[in-house]
């Protein structure tokens, strides 16, 4: 039995709970028991484990959602761990590129992957991917869950969801969006937002990070669904011009930027995950 099948039969089974680790101490030692489990497997030195730097592999640009969130979670789990995780960006198609080079390497506990919600769907996106996410990776922990909030560039001409639609088709094929890569959840996000509203909008997809806002912050792009960690002091500091926020309810970070569902869009709902996985 391959380590990642051991570790996905101990969450189907209850133990250990999924939690946010960046709002409980007690989910770095949880990450450490599966990870003690993942080299136990394979290793007659395993109560020696972490002995080498861990790495974290990233599949998207420096900058992005995943990538700050990936940050914020190791720099804690390498105090709990007493070992160095090394953060390794490989962006690309969605960021199936570095999820795949994860999946094919060995289930030691020395190479992890921190994935979003897209990893769930991607298959049904992508048929010839190079990997099955439920085969060939095991679930360690979920690190958090939020709704986006769509940006746009401060001069547009729009403040809200009912204003963009309203603009939009005033301005058929003419307005533009970035996302994080082609089955992204802000290309999701946004291709939902479009259908639901009947509109044409062009999608320019980007591996992410600070090269996608810059863009848009400077006008080349007009709109993107961003992470809220990194949309909200953007906004704050009127670099970024806040729409609405994608999940079912308002955010405590940004109280006065309405949900897409009241302010114009009603019954639209997104909202995604992030998470650490190991082959």
């Amino acid at each position: 039995m391959r380590a990642g099948d051991r570790t996905r039969q101990q969450l189907r089974a209850g133990r250990p709970d999924m939690s946010f680790l960046p709002i409980r101490p007690s989910a770095a030692a949880r990450v450490l028991t599966l990870l003690l489990g993942l080299a136990g497997g394979l290793s007659a030195n395993a109560q020696d484990y972490p002995s080498k730097p861990i790495r974290m592999v990233v599949p998207f640009a420096p900058g992005s959602t995943t990538d700050t969130l990936a940050r914020f979670v190791s720099d804690r789990l390498s105090r709990a761990l007493g070992q160095q995780i090394l953060i390794d960006n490989r962006a690309g198609a969605g960021g199936n590129i570095g999820t795949e080079m994860v999946a094919r390497t060995a289930a030691d506990g020395y190479t992890l992957v921190t994935a979003p919600s897209s990893l769930a769907i991607n298959a049904a996106l992508m048929p010839n991917l190079g990997f099955d996410a439920v085969r060939d990776l095991a679930p360690v922990v979920l690190i958090g869950a939020a709704p986006l909030i769509i940006v746009a560039t401060p001069g547009l001409p729009a403040g809200n969801a009912a204003e963009l639609i309203a603009l939009a088709r005033a301005r058929p094929g003419q307005l533009n969006y970035a996302s994080g890569g082609s089955g992204s959840p802000s290309h999701l996000a946004m291709e939902l937002f479009k259908s639901m509203a009947g509109i044409d909008v062009v999608h320019i997809p980007y591996k992410g990070g600070g090269a996608l806002l810059n863009s848009v912050m400077s006008g080349e792009i007009q709109l993107t669904p961003s992470g809220v960690l990194i949309a909200v002091p953007l906004i704050r500091a009127g670099r970024l011009k806040a729409i609405a926020v994608t999940g079912s309810k308002r955010i405590a970070a940004a109280p006065d930027v309405p949900t897409v569902a009241e302010s114009g869009l009603p019954g639209y709902h997104v909202s995604g995950w992030w998470g650490i996985l190991a082959p």
